[in-house]
């Protein structure tokens, strides 16, 4: 299979989209990635090389950074038409609606168009209707399921809506056990959107100094002006270590040194690192924010600062937390389990069947997903 992605996010160091591309390469399949040389976040601050190869995996970077990907979409297909053709995808996974009308018009270069499927955080009515304005669709995912967006309300003629996690690799240092990490709450993330839930953050800064045996606060966030002001208001009362950016190893090897994680977000999309907490084994604080149907208080991650308090108090109760967090991942974020469910919709798309493909990966209330190792035949799952 020759698949094309079009996305937002393809510098390692920062980004784990580039995992699940990697992945689906090391399965025997062809990936083209093109993308933007910079991650707007960064502000600049780190640049990847224009083209790289890793096996077969090809990257190319046409656009100097995410807003050169969102303007005239006749400028967009120009620059990635070239590599796009050259390539002869079977199929394009295009990663956020914005990059959605350049991506249709690659997709047209070709008789009959090639199939796509479009990713989006958090899918609004008018997000998936625009989308038909453009052509149809054979799938849409979204790592977030409202309760207003089922997926088979979703669903119309030509076009099947799944919910899909965000895929999320990490690197594999020592597991430490509660008695051997640092008394210290680690966050890594924008504060400078409403849904981040910067007012929640402020307030519950010192509660987790006051309330909790939480000694010091890593805070790793782009260093827009929210965050700014939130480090500059208490650094003078706490022990807070601010950083702006930090590569994602070095990032995996403090989630795992830290007693916990946390973040105020009020959506129900878990974000990276929350993710990338639970496949450590580093308990989540979710409290006052969403995730509702990730982070289930004491199983998969903590609801309060009471609750946060019985684990750091209790091993037993901690270790239960991390096992629990970490078969959750598995099941649902892990490189192998995203992996499989998208090369799986790809290759119904391919044989003509992609009804059936959904009725099969279709999210059912109350469904247990499986272990990679049961559904990719391995001797044990990761």
């Amino acid at each position: 299979m020759r698949i094309c992605s079009v996305v937002t996010a393809c510098i390692r160091e920062r980004d784990n989209q580039l995992d699940l591309y990697h992945w689906w390469s090391t399965q025997g399949h062809d990936v083209l990635v093109i993308g933007p040389r910079r991650s707007d976040p960064t502000k600049g601050l780190q640049e990847a090389p224009p083209s790289e190869t890793m096996g077969r995996l090809r990257v190319e970077r046409v656009f100097e950074d995410i807003p050169d990907m969102w303007g005239p979409p006749e400028r967009s297909f120009a620059k990635a038409r070239e590599v796009f053709v050259d390539f002869r995808p079977d199929v394009l996974w295009v990663w956020h609606e914005a990059n959605f009308p350049f991506s249709h018009q690659l997709a047209q270069q070709f008789s009959p168009p090639v199939p796509m499927v479009l990713y989006l955080e958090i899918p609004t009515q008018k997000i998936m209707d625009l989308a038909r304005i453009f052509g149809e669709v054979p799938f849409t995912l979204s790592a977030v399921l409202l309760d207003k967006l089922r997926e088979a309300e979703m669903t119309r003629p030509g076009t099947w809506f799944l919910k899909m996690e965000i895929p999320v690799g990490t690197a594999a240092p020592p597991l430490l056990p509660r008695e051997k990490r640092l008394d210290r709450g680690i966050f890594c993330g924008s504060l400078g959107y409403p849904y981040k839930g910067p007012d929640q953050f402020e307030a519950l800064i010192p509660r987790l100094f006051e309330e909790t045996p939480m000694e010091r606060l890593l805070m790793v966030s782009p260093g827009n002006i929210r965050a700014v002001e939130i480090y500059e208001k208490y650094r003078d009362r706490y022990p807070i270590d601010f950083v702006e950016s930090m590569p994602r190893q070095q990032l995996h090897a403090e989630i795992a040194r830290s007693a916990f994680g946390f973040h105020t977000m009020t959506i129900e999309s878990p974000a990276s690192f929350c993710v990338e907490c639970m496949a450590l084994r580093t308990p989540f604080l979710a409290a006052e924010s969403g995730l509702g149907g990730v982070i289930e208080d004491g199983v998969t991650g903590l609801r309060s600062v009471d609750s946060l308090n019985r684990a750091l108090a209790d091993p037993d109760f901690y270790a239960a937390v991390q096992r629990g967090a970490h078969d959750y991942y598995l099941r649902h974020f892990s490189l192998e389990s995203v992996g499989w469910r998208t090369l799986t919709l790809f290759q119904g798309i391919l044989d003509g069947n992609p009804e059936a493909v959904w009725e099969r990966l279709r999210y059912r209330p109350g469904q247990t997903l499986p272990l990679p190792a049961e559904v990719l035949g391995l001797e044990s799952a990761p």
